[in-house]
């Protein structure tokens, strides 16, 4: 995105700030003319009260996985293995998510 937007020709350098807070971020957003690299899930909200709106901008190769770890000889609770459960179940479910 930095190169993309040509920011190192620019006659301001832009402010960066690495963060994953959605609080941070959130909060950065609503103060002024910024840009970030955030999923549109992450900002549903925002983005359907008329806050913030994403840039028409394409960026490949951009997709992440997202996963657990864990080690290979633990045993999870009850609790736990139904919490996984309910994640795995959640993310079937969200794998093709509609973004309005």
């Amino acid at each position: 995105l930095y190169h993309m937007l040509d920011i190192e020709n620019a006659d301001v350098t832009p402010v960066r700030v690495v963060s994953s807070s959605l609080v941070l971020v959130r909060g950065l957003l609503s103060k002024g003319n910024y840009v970030t690299l955030i999923s549109l899930q992450q900002t549903k909200v925002e983005r359907a009260q008329g806050l913030i709106i994403p840039l028409d901008i394409s960026l490949p190769k951009s997709t992440r996985s997202i996963g657990l770890t864990y080690r290979a000889d633990w045993k999870p609770t009850p609790t736990q293995t139904n919490f996984f459960d309910l994640l795995r179940q959640a993310a079937t479910h969200a794998a093709t998510p509609t973004y309005t």
